[in-house]
């Protein structure tokens, strides 16, 4: 059976700011207070480099909850995620089509 690292849970800096879940120091995802009338909290996981996975919790422990049950399933290598991070952030922007070139179909 495969171990599944610690999730540890990083306090807000600030009061209302997001609580981010790490992992050997590599973020994994956060859980957040959204401005809803009815006091929803958005859970969202972050496995992929360009990509998130979020859902909309009734509370700050079911938020947690859905964050630490989907990453007890599926933990991303987390060395090989921020490795693939700085390498994506490092990277420019993708160049621009030059203008005047007419492509279309």
């Amino acid at each position: 059976m495969r171990t599944v690292p610690a999730i540890e849970w990083k306090k807000p800096s600030v009061n209302g700011a997001a609580w981010f879940a790490q992992v050997d120091g590599v973020y994994v995802g956060y859980v957040s207070q959204t401005a809803f009338p009815d006091g929803r909290w958005a859970s969202t996981v972050t496995p992929w480099v360009d990509r998130e996975l979020y859902c909309y919790a009734g509370s700050e422990a079911q938020a947690r909850r859905f964050v630490e049950r989907y990453l007890r399933h599926h933990m991303p290598d987390v060395k090989a995620l921020a490795a693939a991070r700085k390498a994506w952030r490092d990277s420019g922007p993708l160049p621009r089509k030059p203008k005047g070139l007419d492509d279309r179909s």
